[in-house]
């Protein structure tokens, strides 16, 4: 298989780490640059047993050239999918769904995020209605066809740590916590409960054969945070050569 990486993207995520282990392992690999307004990837492999790490567009894109597999990116990649199977175990399973251009109605801290694995903007904690109000102008202004995309939003909880679980046919094969707390903190996670938690999860369903699963612990218990395309996230302090 060959591996196709988009330039630049990966950056914080250890893009570096990546290529190593490519290199090291023997893999063959492309960097390749994406333009915004260009509906195209320029690469000079001919083969088709292509992997893309990037962005969303870039997993849109990979089907365009029928790369096997290609991206995992599909429609399951959506809270409104998953969450039907996951039910209680999300995090925001008492979320309230809604238009990005509708009013956020809620008092208090809030959590919003878009439901499906757009990247229309990442999702946060807000102190309050008028600080999202300045983020949603500004991303809804560049951005104007995306006023019908849905978001969740939900009260804001305690959470205590996060981690990213990479899964491929049901099965945890590396995970990193990426956040202790409030502080920021890349740290392969090995933890038996962890990973105990969310191969259970994987066993009730999967948006596809791979996938990332982030996880935390809270004052409940451990809940699912959400499920993004693998080869779309970041990396963290995974085991790279077990991905």
């Amino acid at each position: 298989m060959k591996y196709l990486i988009q330039d630049s993207l990966y950056k914080e995520f250890h893009e570096e780490r990546l290529i190593h282990t490519l290199n090291r392992m023997g893999l063959e690999y492309e960097m390749f640059s994406l333009q915004y307004f260009v509906d195209d990837i320029e690469v000079k492999t001919d083969r088709t047993d292509v992997m893309v790490f990037g962005a969303v567009k870039a997993a849109h894109l990979a089907k365009k050239y029928k790369w096997n597999p290609g991206s995992f990116y599909n429609e399951n990649h959506d809270y409104i999918v998953y969450s039907k199977y996951y039910k209680e175990n999300m995090l925001n399973w008492d979320s309230k769904i809604q238009k990005a251009s509708d009013t956020i109605d809620i008092d208090g801290p809030f959590f919003a995020r878009p439901t499906g694995d757009t990247k229309l903007f990442k999702g946060k904690a807000y102190e309050n209605v008028e600080e999202w109000n300045n983020d949603a102008s500004y991303f809804l202004t560049n951005n104007p066809n995306t006023k019908d995309e849905l978001i969740q939003v939900a009260p804001l909880q305690n959470i205590l740590q996060e981690i990213r679980c990479f899964i491929v046919k049901g099965k945890v094969i590396t995970a990193s916590m990426y956040k202790l707390g409030n502080v920021v903190l890349y740290k392969e996670c090995m933890d038996d409960d962890i990973i105990e938690y969310a191969n259970n999860m994987a066993s009730i369903y999967q948006p596809a054969d791979a996938f990332v699963m982030d996880i935390c612990r809270t004052d409940n218990g451990v809940k699912i945070v959400e499920c993004n395309c693998i080869n779309c996230a970041g990396f963290y302090d995974i085991d790279m050569q077990k991905l």
